[in-house]
């Protein structure tokens, strides 16, 4: 949930008394849970999921597109939210990938 948002629309709901139930109605939509959120569950779930596996993420992006009936990765970009875990696990891959390099040799 956007706390900025639901501050704004709430500091622009209309006066002090007597419009509590346009407050609450602003509360109840921004608060409730959407079809879009299992979406974003499902994506990220399905990208950490992938990353655990040893699998590459990144090549398997156009098949997780066409079973969210996008045309492009790119569409489906915007279901990837950044978690920490999902941090968590691209930090421990890329550590993996980095600590030759940083050793001296080459990966």
């Amino acid at each position: 949930m956007e706390t900025e948002r639901l501050v704004r629309e709430l500091t622009e709901a209309r006066g002090p008394s007597g419009y509590e139930a346009e407050i609450r109605e602003v509360i109840r939509r921004l608060l409730a849970p959407h079809v879009h959120d299992l979406r974003h569950s499902f994506a990220v779930g399905r990208l950490l999921r992938w990353y655990r596996d040893g699998g590459k993420p990144a090549d398997k992006l156009l098949k997780l597109s066409t079973f969210m009936g996008h045309v492009d990765p790119a569409s489906t970009a915007v279901y990837l939210t950044i978690t920490a875990e999902l941090m968590d696990v691209a930090a421990d891959r890329f550590q993996t990938f980095a600590a030759p390099i940083s050793i001296g040799a080459r990966p």
